[in-house]
């Protein structure tokens, strides 16, 4: 499963992220002019004051997506672990030619 701030960066593009305890940002589930999108980022909670909506990066997920929480846990784990494919390997030796 992807982390808090992955899954919050992944939703919100122009997010900046921090180590401040609260962040505020456009909220994405209603024409926002204003930042109204609040994230806790100890507890990695949400809350909208003008929506009056909050919860963890998953609801927003759900509420974003329209997707149920079974869907979107699926969604996110395949998400999380497209990230760690192995690319490519190396192989490395030494100078004499042997394989460290």
């Amino acid at each position: 499963m992807m982390s808090a701030s992955e899954i919050y960066l992944k939703l919100l593009p122009s997010l900046q992220w921090s180590e401040r305890k609260e962040i505020s940002t456009l909220c994405p589930l209603h024409d926002d002019g204003n930042p109204s999108l609040s994230i806790n980022t100890i507890s990695g909670k949400w809350f909208c004051h003008a929506c009056n909506k909050g919860g963890t990066p998953v609801n927003l997920f759900m509420e974003l997506k329209n997707v149920d929480f079974k869907t979107a846990q699926r969604i996110l784990g395949k998400i999380r672990s497209d990230k760690k494919k192995i690319m490519a390997t190396y192989n490395y030796v030494d100078e004499l030619g042997c394989l460290l």
